[in-house]
């Protein structure tokens, strides 16, 4: 150090400012980094720092920048504490983790909206080594961290299924985001007990123990992540300083102009002026609350995305585990799917647009105050070639949801040519499993009577060919089979993949025995999740899947003479349609499965002698 010159006044200045900083992190933000923070930001960074517990979480609602907060949280930590270790992960997947990186990485660089640059932060970073790259990342295929010059580390690796692949490695601060999607037993068994207690290297004593900051937004009222809140909460009101809880909902976003009304959470609605704070990323109420008018978003899912309020999952027949374990289906591991030209979009189930797998359709038609459903399903298990997990096709032993609709008040008519177009997306759909009750009989009537001279008009003017489809087995007076047969000297293209069913008492519970073994054997997944995406038909298509499981938790059984039935808690809310049509289409998917174990067929019919129709099959 000889070749620096400090005067005596420096020398007592520089530890003063150090100091200072490090008791004042909010001024260390405005200063060192260049962001000035909204009031929760301050609130929920002063906490964390200041706190003496070891056992954090924080609640945040959706939009209210909690990926910002903790890699502002390990900067700081990295900036004031040599060579302390924070390891950032990803419930979700090693994706998710490298999005906090990438977020520490635009605050170092002075890169967000309305930073003042600074440069002291990144010229702490240590680049050696380094040649062409301007990142402060080091992205290594198993680990992404940004290193320090004082030897502090922020870095974050995949978890995989088991969390064993980030065994060995060490950290002072584990932050954990979207800990709802974590297994308590990885928590318990693979993170908690890999924390090790540093030492400062000036007073040799202990300044941070092993801190685990957990991360989210609440879902329902029987995962982890929510059972641990409350056992947080309970110790906290014991009197216990281990713990700290800190949560904030999507209002404390903004002031409340009017200071003496009663608080209320739907500003808008109650026609408030709103004063925005100013935050390196605006919060959109409009945009939020817009959200509750949205078919696919009920009231409850609302309030526990943006109030952190947990949903309540009453049921009995599919436990919230076990469905659970349905949803993000991881389908490839960490180190095979870096290696590939699309890794990040190749790591869990997703929605399909099309498929040209086997699939099968299950269509649940409204009643009064119901929806009309519509549920694909690809079935793996009869499907050739090998899996490609970039265009999620190929042979698997498992069956996912690729692709759902659901809509109000739908006439028969709409609904018959939906179900054409569903089988334009996925031409090697083998089976149509159409409810008969209901608006059942009407809208297999109109897949007869909407076709005129073999072709449809659909929804953008245009006249599109089609296969009349039909169930060879209908026998009703008026059915399209009994219409089809009393055709004469008329040459039409039929399709006989059309099964109407009526399921009573007895079929649900064979059915659903059938689907809740195959949930927990890993037959059937959900390609829906919360993966980021690009395309808005996927996402909207993703939010129809996401209803499903939902609806699946809120199943009750309710015994009769000799069978149950299937309920929901409140039958005019809690609505099960989606969840209806993929149990139709589950019921088609294992005689599927059963008859690929025999032979598959293909057979030519004739629909009337004087006709000579002649179609195949698919199988």
């Amino acid at each position: 150090m000889s070749e620096v010159k400090l005067s005596r006044d420096e020398l007592f200045l520089l530890p003063s400012m150090y100091l200072f900083y490090k008791h004042h992190p909010v001024l260390a933000v405005r200063d060192i980094l260049g962001l000035q923070l909204a009031p929760h930001q301050r609130l929920d960074l002063r906490l964390q720092w200041s706190t003496r517990a070891s056992d954090i979480i924080r609640i945040f609602s959706r939009g209210m920048s909690k990926t910002f907060g903790e890699a502002l949280y390990a900067i700081l930590a990295s900036i004031f504490y040599a060579k302390i270790r924070v390891l950032s992960i990803g419930a979700g997947g090693f994706r998710q983790g490298k999005m906090i990186l990438e977020e520490a990485e635009r605050i170092i660089k002075g890169d967000l909206d309305g930073q003042k640059r600074t440069e002291f932060a990144l010229k702490m970073v240590d680049i050696s080594g380094r040649r062409t790259s301007s990142s402060v990342i080091r992205k290594d295929p198993d680990m992404w961290k940004i290193p320090w010059l004082n030897g502090a580390q922020i870095a974050t690796a995949p978890l995989g299924t088991t969390g064993d692949a980030i065994r060995g490695y060490r950290a002072n601060i584990t932050q954990i985001d979207e800990r709802k999607d974590l297994k308590q037993e990885i928590k318990e068994r693979v993170l908690k007990p890999y924390g090790i207690i540093d030492y400062n290297i000036v007073t040799q004593k202990g300044e941070f123990e092993n801190r685990n900051i957990d991360s989210g937004t609440l879902q329902y009222e029987e995962d982890d992540y929510t059972k641990e809140l409350r056992e947080f909460l309970r110790l906290i009101e014991q009197g216990s300083e281990d713990y700290l809880v800190i949560k904030f909902i999507y209002p404390d976003a903004f002031d409340e102009a009017k200071e003496d009304e009663e608080y209320k959470y739907y500003s808008t609605y109650f026609s408030k002026r709103l004063k925005f704070w100013k935050t390196p990323y605006g919060i959109k109420v409009d945009d939020i609350e817009r959200n509750l008018d949205k078919l696919t978003t009920d009231i409850e899912s609302w309030r526990a995305e943006y109030l952190c309020e947990a949903m309540r999952s009453a049921g009995d027949y599919y436990p919230f585990e076990l469905i659970n374990s349905a949803i993000n289906k991881e389908i490839i591991n960490d180190v095979k799917y870096m290696e590939m030209n699309d890794p990040e979009a190749t790591q869990f189930l997703r929605p399909k647009k099309t498929c040209n797998d086997p699939c099968v359709l299950g269509v649940d038609c409204a009643r009064e105050h119901a929806m009309t459903s519509f549920s694909v399903i690809r079935v793996g298990q009869i499907a050739e070639g090998e899996w490609d997990p970039v265009t999620q096709e190929g042979s698997t032993n498992f069956a996912n949801v690729i692709w759902a609709y659901e809509e109000k008040h739908m006439h028969d008519q709409d609904a018959a040519i939906l179900i054409y177009k569903i089988l334009d997306w996925f031409p090697n759909i083998v089976v149509v499993a159409l409810d008969k009750r209901g608006g059942g009989s009407g809208v297999r009537d109109q897949l007869y009577h909407t076709v005129k001279d073999g072709k449809i008009v659909d929804g953008r003017g245009k006249s599109v060919e089609v296969e009349i489809l039909y169930d060879p087995d209908d026998d009703d007076d008026g059915g399209i089979a009994t219409l089809l047969k009393g055709k004469r000297n008329e040459r039409l293209s039929v399709n006989d993949r059309l099964r109407l069913v009526t399921y009573q008492d007895m079929d649900n519970t064979f059915v659903n025995r059938s689907m809740r073994n195959a949930i927990g054997d890993g037959m059937f997944y959900f390609g829906g999740g919360d993966e980021p995406l690009d395309d808005p038909d996927l996402k909207e298509i993703r939010e129809y899947i996401n209803v499903i499981p939902r609806q699946f938790r809120m199943i009750q059984t309710k015994p009769t003479k000799n069978w149950v039935s299937f309920t929901t808690p409140n039958p005019e809310r809690d609505m099960k349609d989606l969840y209806s049509a993929t149990i139709y289409g589950w019921g088609e998917v294992m005689k599927l499965i059963h008859d690929k174990h025999i032979k598959p067929k293909s057979r030519a019919v004739n629909i009337a002698p004087t006709m000579n129709l002649k179609f195949r099959r698919q199988r």
